[in-house]
């Protein structure tokens, strides 16, 4: 043998295998000289020669492996699976063989462990190990002239021992470990840490003496996923010594913190790898899976949980002393801690999965009532004392879930009732003292879960479907079919009570909708229904029971609302053992009086005919809002017809009333005859069958809002033969006079209004005689007052002449207003005398004292109207009317002004001046 040094590796090269080309010996690694090294491509880091097969074959000793890890790797070309081929490479590549049971094996007749190629190192195995002492690389490039930087890796001889595990199999793979020889140690995948190769079925017993158990951590998993049920590599672990033994539990992905034990003194595991892998890394959280396998520590005890505690249920395998109990329908039991009566070990957890049953026909909860406790706490700090409980009630994991409570000292509750099916407890003891008493005992009943929200009636009774909503409790909330949104359960009848205080009304309106329909031609809703009646209390303790109405199939019924004075109203749903839907989901309000819902209605009981419109028509009507009307027959042989003028409700009589809802009642005062929504009114004529007819109206808080209703009615006969009214053109009724060319066609042949279009004509002749007097009338006065104003200017013309040619200097004269008109803002429009005003030239105010008696005598002027001032024949201004001046208001006296003789009206001048 010769040394060969090739770039900075130092190679050992044998002449017992034939270089295929001569300028590439084979090269082989030993352990005698160097037990770690590296190892590269020819002329690494330059570029290999191209046209080279080369081979580099590591040998260990006969108790080493080979262990290598490429650093580096880039080869020309890529691998044949990015152009679609599964398999091999396009260009240069090597093959690496792991699974060598002598250093001589021919190398065709070895399994490849792999081939790889390309220049993406993360594509290579992070590590490759041997399965014994040899371990064999291939190098093969093609002569296409093309080459590349090559490959850069590093090697290591390491030891057998760790993988010697027990005694091995004396065929194929597989060790078994006696826990009388070694109590604790490991076990691993064949090749751990290093990548796994395809085709593994190795299997690995574990067999202790009786009285013992075993537990197994697991340090490292890392195994191939491929999906939920490892379809590619697996662990699977039976709870006994031979794979038909119980299955713990089948495993592959990366895996944490996985601890498990036995049941008994034995546990098998079967490890196995398959081909046909996708070739992409799968990715788990931040890490990326590399297929190294596992490396897990066995112990075996006689020191573990003893589990002759569980006397209901089972042990749930793979745990320590977690229990498992089922329910036998609506049957009962009772759990301990583990040793009890004795005291529990210590640094121990339990988990007590406690499930009730569901299915089509039941669902149950778990009702636990603890009869003995001894969990050393510390109040609110539980999981610092010796022992505590934590309670998951709506069926969460206990280890990924916050507990709904811990439980310690005496904090325990005499009674937890599950909100699911399944009610769990994780019991933890810390270090117990020597001593000590560390434990409990809880009784457990399972019970129908009808999953309603409501108060039971009868807590005890746990098969009673009956719960009651109380008005003193809440005001408002939701009831629901049982088990909701799932599928209600056949032959189930299920009470709703809500009672109500004094002047409430109850609302119920629905959010979901969905029972089994009856049969075609079948209106009474003979299968899956639900129904309500309204109480009202009587004389002597008794009630007035009012049948709201019954629906089933899948149309919405409209919002319902308890008569006045109802004490309580009682909803019933009841199933048949044939098909069951989803049920049904609905919110109930207690409505006070009080409280901002509109109502309207009342009763009518005059005029004949009229009409209904909810408020704010034609607008969109509002919410919260409930109408009622009673209208009544005058005559004693009459009957109430109604007519829709017009209808627009939201929703449809195929899908139901779910936002608002218009109700008739033709025959009995609480007997819905019609239900109505949608954009078509149940029938255009309803006709009532006795004297009155009621109309109710509902929109709920939940409304989109439409334009409503308008409905006619008239009181009608029917035998028109003795008709003391007007007979129709049809002969079919009877109406009143009133009803007679009213703008309605209250007949069913509309003939009422055929005969009124020449009285509409007189009408209108009358009318325009009565506008032409009136306007005649008009024309007249306005003569009047113009030929009045035209006397009034002449008589003060004259006055003012004469008082010009006789009155002294010292006589008042007439004041002329040298500014326009000043109007008091606290009067309309009512003007006052200005501040200043000129007697023959001379300028005084109205405040002035100096003025002679008679006149103002220092006293502010009173508001004046409007025509006390008139027109002056001397300038533009206006002068005082004396005749108006008793209208004025006076604070003291008449001696504002003199009062000057009016003259009379000159009526010919006036008409001449016209």
């Amino acid at each position: 043998m010769r040394v060969v040094e090739i770039g900075l590796v130092l190679l050992y090269t044998s002449f017992q295998i034939s270089a295929v080309y001569q300028d590439c010996p084979d090269v082989i690694i030993t352990s005698e000289y160097n037990k770690t090294g590296n190892f590269s491509s020819p002329q690494y880091p330059r570029n290999y020669p191209g046209n080279l097969k080369c081979l580099i074959k590591f040998v260990g000793g006969p108790n080493e492996r080979v262990q290598i890890n490429f650093t580096d790797f880039r080869l020309d070309g890529f691998p044949n699976e990015l152009i679609g081929v599964s398999t091999g490479c396009t260009n240069d590549y090597i093959d690496i063989y792991t699974e060598i049971e002598h250093p001589d094996h021919d190398i065709l007749e070895l399994p490849l462990q792999g081939r790889y190629c390309g220049n993406d190192i993360t594509r290579l195995p992070h590590l490759l190990m041997s399965s014994k002492q040899t371990l064999i690389i291939t190098f093969d490039s093609d002569d296409d002239g093309k080459t590349a930087r090559g490959f850069l890796g590093t090697y290591e001889f390491i030891s057998d021992e760790p993988y010697n595990m027990g005694i091995p199999a004396s065929f194929g793979c597989g060790w078994t470990v006696n826990g009388e020889e070694k109590s604790e140690g490991y076990i691993m995948a064949p090749y751990y840490p290093a990548v796994y190769p395809d085709g593994l079925n190795c299997y690995y017993q574990l067999q202790g003496v009786p009285g013992q158990r075993i537990r197994l951590e697991f340090l490292d998993f890392d195994l191939y996923s491929g999906g939920d049920h490892c379809p590619y590599d697996e662990l699977r672990i039976h709870d006994g010594s031979t794979s038909a033994d119980p299955l713990i539990g089948i495993y592959c992905n990366r895996i944490e913190g996985l601890v498990l034990y036995s049941t008994g003194h034995e546990m098998y595991l079967q490890f196995r790898t398959r081909q046909g892998r996708p070739s992409i890394e799968p990715v788990w959280g931040d890490k990326v899976i590399t297929m190294s396998g596992f490396k897990a520590r066995y112990t075996f005890s006689d020191e573990f949980v003893n589990l002759g505690f569980i006397v209901d249920g089972e042990h749930v395998q793979g745990s320590e002393c977690d229990v498992r109990i089922k329910s036998q329908g609506e049957s009962s039991g009772v759990i301990v801690s583990p040793g009890f009566p004795n005291s529990s070990p210590s640094n121990t957890t339990c988990h007590y999965f406690i499930d009730g049953l569901i299915d089509q026909d039941n669902l149950e909860k778990v009702v636990l009532t603890f009869e003995e406790a001894f969990l050393p706490g510390y109040l609110n700090r539980c999981k610092e004392g010796s022992a505590y409980v934590a309670t998951y009630l709506y069926g969460q994991k206990a280890t990924t879930s916050r507990p709904d409570h811990f439980l310690c000292d005496l904090e325990l509750p005499k009674m937890l009732t599950s909100h699911d099916p399944r009610l769990t407890l994780k019991y933890t003891t810390n270090s117990v003292q020597p001593g000590a008493m560390v434990g409990f005992k809880a009784k457990y009943q399972f019970t129908m879960d009808y999953a309603i929200e409501g108060t039971p009636a009868n807590p005890i009774a746990s098969s009673d479907c009956h719960f009651i909503y109380r008005s003193s409790s809440d005001k408002s909330g939701k009831l629901n079919s049982p088990r909701y949104p799932s599928a209600y359960p056949n032959d189930i009848t299920c009470t709703y009570e809500l009672v109500a205080q004094p002047y409430e009304f109850i609302m119920i309106s629905f959010d979901k909708f969905d029972l089994e329909p009856s049969p075609v031609g079948d209106d009474k809703c003979s299968r899956d229904s639900i129904s309500s009646v309204s109480m009202i209390p009587q004389q002597g303790n008794t009630t007035l029971d009012i049948q709201m109405g019954k629906y089933c199939g899948t149309a919405y019924p409209g919002p319902i609302v308890s008569e006045w004075l109802t004490e309580r109203m009682i909803l019933t749903f009841s199933s048949n053992s044939d098909v069951t839907e989803r049920g049904f989901k609905a919110k109930y309000e207690f409505i006070s009086t009080l409280q901002r819902f509109q109502y309207c209605g009342g009763n009518i009981t005059e005029g004949g005919s009229g009409e209904i419109t909810p408020p704010n028509y034609p607008l969109k009507y509002n919410t919260k809002t409930v109408c009622d009307w009673y209208i009544y027959r005058r005559n004693p042989r009459a009957q109430i017809k109604i007519k829709f003028e017009h209808f627009d409700i939201e929703g449809t009589m195929e899908e139901g009333c779910q936002g608002a809802v218009l109700r008739i009642y033709t025959a009995e005062e609480y007997k819905v005859d019609y239900e109505a929504c949608g954009q078509e009114a149940p029938k255009q004529h309803i006709i009532s069958q006795n004297g009155f007819i009621r109309i109710k109206y509902i929109s709920p808080s939940k409304t989109y809002g439409k334009t409503g209703f308008k409905v006619t009615w008239t009181e009608v006969i029917q035998e028109v033969d003795s008709c003391p009214w007007h007979v129709c053109a049809d002969a079919l009724l009877c109406i009143p006079d009133t009803a007679v060319c009213n703008s309605k066609e209250d007949c069913f042949d509309g003939s009422d209004e055929f005969t009124c279009a020449t009285k509409l004509s007189n009408m209108s002749i009358l009318y325009i005689i009565m506008g032409v007097v009136i306007l005649l009338l008009v024309i007249v006065l306005a003569i009047i007052c113009v030929c009045v104003r035209c006397s009034v200017k002449k008589s003060a013309s004259r006055r003012n002449s004469s008082r010009k040619s006789s009155s002294k200097p010292s006589d008042i004269q007439l004041p002329m207003i040298e500014s326009d008109i000043v109007y008091n803002d606290r009067l309309s429009k009512t003007p006052m005398l200005p501040k200043s005003v000129s007697i023959n030239s001379s300028t005084f105010s109205p405040y002035d004292p100096m003025l002679q008696d008679g006149i103002y005598k220092g006293q502010q002027l009173a508001p004046v109207p409007d025509n006390v001032f008139e027109q002056s024949t001397l300038s533009s201004k206006y002068s005082y009317n004396p005749s108006l001046h008793t209208s004025l208001h006076r604070p003291q006296s008449d001696k504002y002004f003199s009062s000057p003789t009016h003259q009379k009206y000159d009526m010919d001048s006036c008409l001449t001046s016209l």
